[in-house]
């Protein structure tokens, strides 16, 4: 009896756990819809935003309707450029934020949020573009900034951002859904809305987004809808929204998705609201659009009377080198009259269907680098339109980028080799220093059967490996090696077991406190006692030419110790005693075509003792830098000086993006 009492027991557990998994499968089936429904929203709603940007661009550009279309989900507004609003029609039941915009009384567009200004940084946002200065040196207009919105994952607010999506601010509406039905321990959910984005015009004349009537506000500034209008003629940034996954919230960006910013809207539901209220197609005149919040914007319809006056694949901004012209087809009807303004020292032309432009010469006198040419075209019934193109004089440049040898792990971008003759494997710089100065089996194979070397891939593309003289690739034939040492003691580092280290502070001797940097020794010279054949060097490994900007070169303490208080094979330098280092420079064919000299001695005050600049431009382009040293000191057999100096930095220029200036 007991054991049958263990099984009904049993029995029910498993039944009540069953229960309990379907429940739990059906609300995770309920969550993944929800999900679903409110990423279908958020779309929706970033596609109406789209629509209202298109919608004030051709407002900025002074466009006509072509055609008005009505589909199963809205209308379909085409423009003179063949550009297109695509609007849908909305229902109730999901709240979004009302994102629109608005001519403030300065004539420009600008992004609201719930009817009230965008603000980012104390700023409105312009949807439309703000005019620039004609200049000699005048600088391209801005962008006007979209705002985006989402749902927050975490608050389920809507947030707003007028960065692209970089940051997000919550606009304080919850992205609730439909009416909820009763719980056990709940009450009734309440009814959402979409935040409402729109556009209001301004006093200023420009249109701005707003949020739910509200100016939406990035920088203390309203967020312009239509573009800035100058040298680029941006069109202006449309706000974006979405849901955040995790608050189930509208969020709102206005600087491309770079961040949001929660609207305080909840949007749990599965229809969302459109921006738009109405679209009236039957004014004959004009197409009249109602936003969301009752704001209206009329679109001038175009009907035959009208000019047409549209320039085919002009770009935003005209880029023309100077005293250079360029040509565009026009698509024009009805056009009875025309009068072109241009800037200062710009030339246009129309005819034929053909607008010529042409740039000014770069020695005129007097004329505008930038600036905006306006075509007036008028109808035979006196109905004009006005054409802006954005003009820009300058010329390509290509610009310089500087890529730099450091010799620093962190900067290591060679792929890992090993150096066979000592068993070493090599991943990073700091793997070339040999861990004894002198004699090391690092820096000093006798066999001469593979050199030391290191290669910059990636990177400045330099390649050096020890010359091979007195029949090895010893250390003491001449050589390059990554090294460490560094001490100020002078003295008490100044022999050749210390022939690594460089003046400065211990563990920070490289340039600008750096680990690592590289130490040269050789030289050659006709003394007779000199019987080095292969100077140091290195060369671009990928076997092109370029211009090695720099470099930054120190003493060595055993070098430095010797100039100033000598050792048993040379005097210190006196008064009118030099040493320099040479670099020549070779081209492709291994022909020298430059020489450059740096001194590391000028007499007892005149001893380098911390890192310095060397230039290297004079040489040119070069394939491959040899180094030599030499001095006035001679002790019979020759230059009697340690042929020791430290680099660190070489600077290598390549060739960046071409800009136009």
């Amino acid at each position: 009896m007991k054991k049958i009492f263990t099984l009904l027991m049993l029995a029910l557990v498993c039944v009540s756990m069953t229960n309990c998994n379907r429940r739990i499968r059906q609300q995770i089936e309920e969550l993944d819809e929800r999900v679903t429904a409110l990423e279908e929203i958020a779309k929706k709603t970033n596609a109406d935003i789209a629509a209202l940007q298109n919608i004030v661009n051709a407002l900025q550009n002074n466009l006509y309707v072509t055609d008005v279309i009505t589909t199963s989900d809205g209308y379909i507004i085409q423009f003179s450029d063949g550009t297109n609003a695509v609007i849908s029609n909305g229902q109730d039941g999901v709240n979004a934020p009302v994102i629109s915009v608005r001519q403030d009384i300065d004539g420009n567009y600008y992004w609201t949020l719930d009817g009230e200004w965008l603000i980012v940084d104390g700023e409105r946002v312009r949807a439309n573009g703000k005019d620039g200065i004609d200049g000699i040196n005048g600088t391209n207009g801005q962008d006007a900034i979209t705002p985006q919105v989402r749902i927050n994952p975490d608050t389920k607010e809507w947030e707003i951002s007028v960065d692209g999506g970089n940051t997000w601010e919550p606009t304080g509406v919850i992205a609730e859904g439909q009416d909820g039905t009763n719980g056990t321990n709940g009450t009734n959910g309440t009814n959402g809305s979409t935040p409402q984005i729109s556009i209001k015009k301004d006093v200023d004349g420009n249109y701005y987004w707003t949020l739910d009537g509200e100016w939406i506000i990035v920088d203390g500034a309203k967020v312009r809808a239509n573009g800035f209008d100058g040298s680029s003629g941006d069109s202006g940034l449309a706000p974006q929204i979405r849901i955040n996954p995790e608050t189930y919230e509208w969020e709102v960006s206005t600087d491309g998705g770079l961040t949001w910013t929660s609207t305080g809207v909840k949007a749990q539901g599965s229809d969302g609201d459109s921006f738009f209220q109405n679209v009236d197609a039957s004014n004959p005149d004009y197409v009249i659009v109602t936003m969301a919040d009752g704001s209206v914007i009329l679109l001038a319809r175009y009907d035959g009377s009208a000019p047409m006056f549209v320039i085919v694949n002009a770009p935003e901004l005209v880029q023309l080198e100077y005293a250079t012209s360029v040509t565009y087809e026009v698509e024009a009807e009805n056009i009875n009259e025309y009068l072109i303004n241009v800037p200062e020292g710009w030339h246009a032309d129309y005819s034929d269907n053909t607008l010529s432009i042409t740039a000014p010469a770069k020695d005129m006198c007097h004329f505008d680098k930038e600036g905006k040419i306006a075509i007036t075209v008028v109808s035979e019934a006196g109905k004009m339109a006005i054409v802006k193109v954005n003009v820009m004089a300058g010329e390509w440049i290509q610009e310089m980028e500087l890529r730099t040898l450091t010799f620093e792990d962190a900067d290591a971008k060679f792929s890992p080799y090993e150096l066979s003759y000592c068993g070493a494997y090599i991943s990073t710089w700091s793997d070339l220093i040999a861990e004894d100065q002198y004699m090391s089996s690092l820096i000093y194979d006798m066999s001469g059967s593979e050199p030391y070397y290191w290669y910059d891939e990636n990177n400045t593309e330099l390649l050096h490996a020890f010359p091979y003289n007195y029949n090895s690739y010893a250390y003491w034939g001449g050589g390059h090696a990554v090294s460490n040492y560094a001490n100020t003691d002078y003295e008490t580092y100044g022999d050749y077991n210390s022939q690594l280290t460089v003046y400065g502070e211990e563990g920070a001797g490289g340039h600008n406190g750096s680990a690592n940097f590289c130490m040269h020794f050789g030289y050659a010279d006709d003394s007779g006692y000199n019987y080095t054949e292969e100077l140091p060097s290195f060369m671009f490994g990928d076997g092109e030419e370029r211009v090695i900007d720099h470099i930054y070169v120190n003493n060595s303490t055993y070098a430095l110790n010797c100039y100033i208080n000598g050792n048993g094979l040379t005097d210190p330098v006196g008064a009118n005693d030099k040493t320099w280092v040479i670099a020549k420079g070779f081209n492709a064919d291994d022909e020298q075509v430059s020489e450059s000299i740096f001194y590391l001695v000028d007499g007892p005050d005149g001893i380098v003792k911390e890192w310095t600049k060397w230039d290297l431009t004079s040489l040119g382009k070069v394939w491959r830098v040899e180094f030599n040293m030499a001095g006035t000191n001679d002790n019979g057999y020759g230059f009697s000086q340690p042929a020791y100096f430290a680099y660190d930095d070489v600077a290598v220029q390549f060739q960046g993006e071409k800009v136009f200036k």
